[in-house]
């Protein structure tokens, strides 16, 4: 409305002299009105429109109708308007931009529908998960010497005071164990995220890669939303990329987007150069959440055991159940593997290959059990049929086997 009635204004080409007079505009200002005219086309050209827009432009539109009212103003009444349309617009650019969606995707012409509904399915679920009471446990505090809470305890160590010995335990049990207390800092969160070739498997809709990318993407953006610093280490068989911890929602959307479109260069999957980038990563004792299917051919329990050492571990594992069901009599069927790229051609109507197969499948989920038991946690185990984030948001808060004590 502001440039309809400059455009008015200038088509009319007088303005008043006094309160009985009128003159043509001169050369300069000719190119004044017009410079203003096209000064307020620039600025509703590349400033976004927002739905917020109408409220924060209401003032302005109250003085539209003396604006109107008045045929012709003089040229310094309209350096003054021109200042203050300069200062409404200034206002209005800025909250518009401040009010902007924190998610990258929203801000672009041209974003497939499924994108922008999968980055808003994200935003709601990680809204949902930041404001749950199982958020609140998940951001547990630092343990150590010195606190003002009883955690839980361990094993004596070469150092330990005196002080700090459990002897309430000793006097029931005869061994040695230090107190752990809670402390006031709270840990930043690392995400151990995998993003190797196997996650493209799936039988029930969705890939375990899906699944792992939301599920990361949620806990960073929930993370953001608590004011909880998030980095992340993404990998394969190699680390593929690291951010290191950070504050604010467009950090955490940076993790977000790093979750769902980081693409590997290795074929393989090896947790332990990840998790050694994880522990180099924090500074201090952090939450270093790994989310992976955990399927391997290195032996990771070992550098999990030392992660656990430092940090404080939790493990959320992504599944299918084609995985770990017994295979189906169907015949011959071709099988490839998706990392090393080797076909088979499984008789699944053998007894025998049955049997091979299942006994591949029972020592391989022992030998995960085996490296989970290394931090003393069960892991969160979500699947690719179902809604993975609503599976989430119920199981988050991981139980602690017998000897520990629950975050």
């Amino acid at each position: 409305r502001l440039r309809d009635w400059l455009k008015d204004f200038q088509k009319k080409g007088v303005t008043r002299v006094d309160a009985t007079q009128t003159r043509p505009f001169d050369a300069a200002e000719k190119e004044l009105v017009a410079g203003m005219v096209a000064a307020v086309e620039k600025l509703l050209k590349e400033y976004p429109t927002t739905a917020s827009a109408p409220t924060q432009l209401r003032g302005l539109a109250f003085a539209l109708p003396l604006l109107a009212a008045a045929p012709v103003v003089s040229m310094s009444w309209l350096l003054g308007l021109g200042l203050l349309a300069a200062a409404v617009f200034g206002a209005w650019a800025f909250w518009a931009l401040r009010g902007a969606p924190e998610d990258p995707a929203a801000e672009r012409d041209g974003v497939p529908a499924d994108v922008l509904a999968r980055h808003k399915r994200l935003e709601v679920a990680a809204q949902r998960l930041a404001k749950s009471a199982q958020w609140g446990a998940f951001r547990s505090r630092a343990k150590g010497d010195g606190g003002l809470e009883y955690a839980e305890s361990r094993e004596f160590e070469a150092g330990d005071t005196l002080r700090d010995v459990d002897w309430l335990e000793y006097a029931q049990s005869g061994e040695l164990r230090t107190k752990v207390f809670d402390q006031e800092r709270e840990m930043p969160l690392i995400l151990v995220i995998d993003v190797s070739p196997s996650g493209a498997f799936g039988t029930r809709g969705a890939s375990k890669s899906s699944v792992i990318e939301d599920v990361s993407a949620v806990l960073a953006l929930a993370a953001a939303r608590t004011n909880l610093r998030v980095g992340a280490v993404l990998f394969s068989d190699r680390v593929e990329a690291v951010i290191p911890p950070g504050g604010g929602k467009a950090h955490g959307w940076r993790v977000a987007q790093a979750a769902l479109q980081t693409r590997p260069q290795g074929t393989g999957t090896d947790l332990r150069p990840a998790l050694e980038a994880a522990a180099k990563l924090a500074k201090t004792r952090a939450i270093v959440t790994v989310v992976s299917d955990f399927i391997s051919p290195a032996d990771f329990k070992e550098a999990l055991s030392a992660t656990g050492a430092r940090h404080d571990v939790r493990l959320i594992r992504v599944t299918d159940p084609a995985e770990t069901r017994a295979l189906p009599e169907v015949g011959l069927v071709p099988v490839v593997d998706v990392e090393s790229g080797a076909t088979r051609v499984l008789d699944t109507s053998s007894s025998g290959v049955r049997a091979e197969i299942a006994g591949a499948v029972a020592r391989r989920e022992a030998r995960i059990d085996d490296a989970f038991s290394a931090v003393r946690t069960v892991p969160i185990v979500l699947t690719t049929e179902g809604d993975a984030l609503d599976e989430l948001s119920q199981n988050f808060q991981p139980k602690r086997k017998t000897g520990a004590v629950q975050p």
